[in-house]
């Protein structure tokens, strides 16, 4: 399994906006070519940031769904919802993570379960 790190910079004051418009124009659409693994607002760090955890079932998985998502009309338009608040200082970066074998995660796309290993110490 893939995940990618999806981390928006998001002016102050502007959060919930972002999250308004993402969730009413954005969400239902991305999530048929992805899986949202979680989406989290940040209170340390680097703040007013929006973090969206998407999940793959590996690298050639990812590109063919972002190309499938890029050629969607719908998606296309609901862009352009994003860009009505572009003068919100929206940022994204992007990183591609995959669970260490030792995370207790179910990979839904494999069918498996990867066990915890208890600590010791």
């Amino acid at each position: 399994m893939l995940v990618e790190m999806r981390t928006y910079q998001i002016a102050a004051g502007k959060t919930g906006e972002f999250l308004g418009i993402y969730e009413r124009e954005g969400l239902g659409i991305i999530s048929q070519y992805a899986r949202l693994e979680g989406c989290w607002t940040k209170d340390s760090g680097t703040l007013n940031s929006i973090v969206f955890c998407w999940g793959y079932e590996d690298y050639a998985h990812r590109a063919a769904q972002r190309v499938k998502l890029a050629a969607d009309p719908r998606w296309q338009a609901s862009r352009r919802a994003f860009c009505r608040i572009s003068s919100i200082r929206n940022r994204c970066s992007c990183r591609r993570c995959r669970f260490a074998r030792w995370t207790e995660v179910s990979d839904e796309f494999s069918g498996r379960v990867w066990p915890r290993v208890p600590r010791t110490g």
